[in-house]
């Protein structure tokens, strides 16, 4: 039997209980799906106003009780001691009676209000108008308010709060703690999207889920194998619709073949209007149809037969047509390719590359497949090739061979040479073997096209394994060279100027290169990705940190899922090198998670090196060893982060740290790769190491731009200077270049010099600096008495007593209603700011201190 935990959101409730407080108050309709979670959140609402001396007067509707003469109220009257014999009209008299006497004191809460017999409903409406009674009520979305309580909402004294249900993250949250173990990130992922915010939803398909015994132990957490969905979920949705008249029905069908609607393509307005008072379907700002929920179209399509499937799908594509661009053309063809009728091999070929350039693999493979059974061409062999690369299938080599077989031109071969080195270099992590493969083939082609492309390929994972230098980009010799030729030779410029740092050249070739990559989306659907993740690097080290984490925030809530992984590890290193070391770790775990599932930029070795960076900072030596013993990947930037990673790991011996960084740094500006080399160095001046790495700070600042690295060096030399003047001028350049980390260690050296050299107010004035710019950093600090200043969060707390008292994390984060990962980031953090080194220590520790 499931045991599901009860989730609530906290903000959600406050603001329901602060509605209901306002000396204004209206009486609150807090309406919603059937299972979204309305009792739920009123439940915990009234508690929370229980808690605060308010007196609960509950009030419970049901369908089956609704002839009976105040039985709703029973509950209200059992609350107040009330005879149960006594004739209604006393009850009722009783009842206002003592109310009235005191109504600020009182709270009606009702569950279901639509069902309310007359008798309650009216009681409800004088107690509300003529008492002055503060008043909660629930109701379905698909409900409405007939007799007293439409005379209240005509009154105007109802607001209504529509409830969206549960986010992504709670409902993830709920999942774990309901299992009491980690979900592998795919299976949880398609979980609560299938529930979309519905708990009981959600619970549903998880209790499915565990009668038909399809959980189990994987690598990286619980495998969930969904099954079809349960029957009372799948009967309890049939049931809304089967009692619709034949014309509402009819639009939601037609509506679940082909969601969501553009606006304007649905002429029943009147019958769309009626089916979202409804709850059954939503309207979004800016017009577009869709079922209000994910599993009402599942049910509705189950419920078709084939033929009136069929003639759905038909009657949506001629809905929509003609196809007069891309969009409308995408969404004609994927109709039409589920029919009696589907468009020819070609036309299907182009469907699946538009669906892949989408990010949507799944849709791209089934398009591609029927236009396989028609004909098998070059394009669709390739587009499967893809999507199944993209998809990290076992079977994408058999599919490359396939399409390599079937290539007859230069471009054709280097099209699907590329494709073969982005799978050698993402899904089997081999970027040399991608230098290698695509090396070989460049020998032998000739058409210049075909050569841009695969140059400016062979650049990227040159780049990424830390090879160099590159050549300098010529002009095209084409007179007039076609649109992907431009791209490939653009993307190139864009990669080399980032390579020695010319941040100004490389946003010149960004500018130029977006149209071209929107114009051949199609043959190079990963080139906007390439050139945003470029952008990024030239914002970021061009004008600071907090600029590149707006960027990048901005592209994760945009972009494709296909790109989420790679902006949270951009954000993971953001953080980590702002001095938000807790959150990085997290990021960095957030950003493999979903890098193991679609990876378009080769990111993830990165991530894991992230992640151990972090660690290592925050005292979690035995992940950032483990990370060490791996083999190294060949990536540049992963080969900087184990030099940080010794680094953090010989704090205590900062000559062996800095000598552990430089190093790495060496290597790195052997090959030119100036402006990623600066951050992972910049580990040797914080720990206090700046004349080691001073060289290789001036030769960055030979090329390298941007405020930065500028910050980073002016540190470095004032630093190895000893000039505690340049120390707190560095300090500020740092803090608005994003470095609140650095800047705070610059002035925490300036104020030790200004200390020994006796000026107090220098001093004073470099440590009001610390205390206004060193809030919310986390990781490596000097010594432990510096990092013993941090104190402890309450949750910190409750998870450091548990754990001294021998608890296992499995049984804190049951008791406390948190995931295992949570009470293992909450100790890691208690272990930092405490100086220990695990439970043992954190026990002693705690019977040292005085009693809180």
């Amino acid at each position: 039997m499931l045991e599901w935990p009860i989730a609530v959101d906290i903000a959600e409730r406050d603001a329901l209980v602060a509605r209901v407080l306002d000396a204004n108050a209206r009486v609150q309709v807090v309406r919603g799906s059937g299972g979204i979670g309305k009792t739920t959140l009123v439940s915990a609402a009234a508690d929370h106003l229980t808690e605060l001396g308010y007196k609960i007067l509950p009030v419970i509707a049901l369908r089956e009780l609704s002839a009976i003469p105040l039985a709703a109220m029973a509950p209200t009257f059992g609350r107040l001691g009330d005879p149960v014999a006594m004739p209604i009209a006393d009850r009722l008299q009783q009842l206002f009676t003592r109310i009235s006497q005191d109504a600020d004191s009182f709270v009606l809460v009702v569950d279901d209000g639509p069902l309310l017999d007359d008798i309650s409903a009216s009681t409800i409406y004088q107690l509300v108008r003529v008492a002055g009674v503060r008043c909660v009520i629930t109701a379905r979305s698909d409900s409405e308010f007939s007799g007293p309580l439409a005379r209240l909402v005509g009154d105007g004294l109802t607001e209504s709060v529509e409830l969206r249900g549960l986010s992504g993250e709670l409902a993830g949250r709920l999942v774990e703690r309901a299992l009491g173990g980690t979900v592998e990130p795919n299976s949880l992922r398609q979980l609560v999207a299938t529930a979309d915010g519905n708990p009981l939803f959600l619970r549903e398909l998880l209790t499915a889920s565990i009668e038909h015994g399809t959980i189990s132990s994987g690598e990286r957490g619980l495998h969930i194998d969904q099954t079809a969905l349960p029957r009372r979920l799948r009967d309890g949705i049939a049931t809304r619709f089967d009692g619709l008249p034949e014309a509402e029905r009819a639009l939601a069908r037609l509506v679940a073949v082909a969601q969501p609607w553009p606006s304007g393509l649905l002429h029943e307005s009147e019958l769309v209007l009626r089916l979202v008072e409804l709850g059954l379907l939503e309207q979004s700002d800016k017009g577009e149809v869709r079922l209000a929920h994910p599993l009402f179209a599942e049910v509705l399509l189950a419920g078709m037969s084939a033929a009136e499937l069929d003639e759905r799908r038909i009657e949506a594509a001629r809905r929509s047509g003609p196809g007069g661009d891309d969009g409308r053309r995408f969404r004609i063809d994927a109709l039409l390719a589920e029919t009696s009728a589907p468009p020819d091999g070609a036309e299907l070929t182009w469907a699946a590359q538009y669906a892949y350039s989408l990010g949507d693999h799944v849709l791209a493979l089934r398009l591609v497949d029927r236009a396989l059974a028609d004909a098998a061409s070059f394009e669709a062999l390739l587009v499967r090739a893809s999507a199944l690369s993209s998809m990290k299938s076992p079977d994408t080599v058999d599919a490359l061979e396939r399409a390599r077989g079937a290539a007859r031109t230069d471009r054709e071969l280097a099209l699907v040479t590329r494709e073969d080195a982005r799978y050698l270099a993402i899904a089997r992590e081999r970027p040399l073997e991608a230098i290698r493969a695509e090396t070989g083939q460049l020998a032998s082609l000739v058409d210049r096209g075909a050569r841009s492309l695969l140059e400016m390929d062979i650049a990227r994972w040159r780049l990424t394994v830390g090879e160099g230098p590159f050549a300098e980009p010529q002009p095209s010799e084409d007179a007039h060279p076609d649109s992907l030729t431009l791209l490939a030779a653009t993307a190139y410029e864009v990669i080399y100027a980032a390579q020695i740092s010319d941040f100004a050249r490389a946003k010149a070739a960004i500018d130029r290169a977006r149209p071209l990559a929107e114009s051949e989306r199609l043959t190079f659907p990963t080139a906007t990705s390439l050139l945003d993740v470029f952008e990024f690097r030239v914002i970021a080290y061009g004008e600071g940190l907090r600029a590149g984490r707006a960027y990048a925030e901005r592209r994760r809530r945009e972009s494709s899922t296909d790109d989420i992984g790679m902006w949270s590890n951009e954000l993971a290193l953001v953080d980590l090198y702002d001095g938000r070391v807790e959150q990085a770790l997290d990021s960095a775990q957030d950003a493999i998670d979903q890098l193991s599932w679609r990876d378009v930029s080769g990111g993830l070795p990165q991530a894991r090196a992230t992640r151990a960076t972090a660690a290592a900072q925050l005292g979690m030596t035995g992940i950032a060893r483990e990370f060490l013993h791996t083999e190294p990947s060949g990536d540049v930037k992963e080969m900087l982060q184990r030099g940080e990673i010794a680094a953090w790991l010989h704090s205590d011996d900062p000559v062996a740290g800095a000598e552990a960084v430089a190093s790495a740094g060496e290597r790195a500006i052997q090959v030119q790769a100036h402006a990623i080399a600066a951050p992972s160095i910049y580990a040797a001046v914080r720990l206090g190491q700046a004349g080691r790495v001073l060289g290789l700070y001036r030769e960055i600042g030979r090329t390298a731009q941007g405020n930065l690295i500028r910050s980073m060096i002016d540190h470095a030399e004032a630093s190895a200077a000893g000039d505690a003047e340049a120390l707190l001028a560095a300090a500020q350049l740092l803090f608005d270049a994003g470095l609140a980390v650095g800047a705070v260690d610059a002035a925490y050296e300036a104020a030790q010099l200004f200390r020994r050299a006796g000026k107090g107010e220098r001093e004073r004035k470099a440590l009001l600096f610390i205390a206004a710019h060193g809030g919310g950093l986390s990781g490596y600090r000097r010594d432990r008495r510096q990092r013993g200043t941090l104190e402890l969060s309450e949750r910190e707390w409750s998870v450091a007593l548990a754990a001294g008292g021998r608890e296992r994390s499995r049984e804190i984060a049951a008791r406390l209603g948190l995931s295992t990962r949570t009470v293992e980031n909450h100790l890691a953090h208690v272990y930092r700011k405490l100086g220990v080194a695990g439970r043992d220590e954190l026990r002693e520790e705690l019977e040292r201190m005085p009693e809180r």
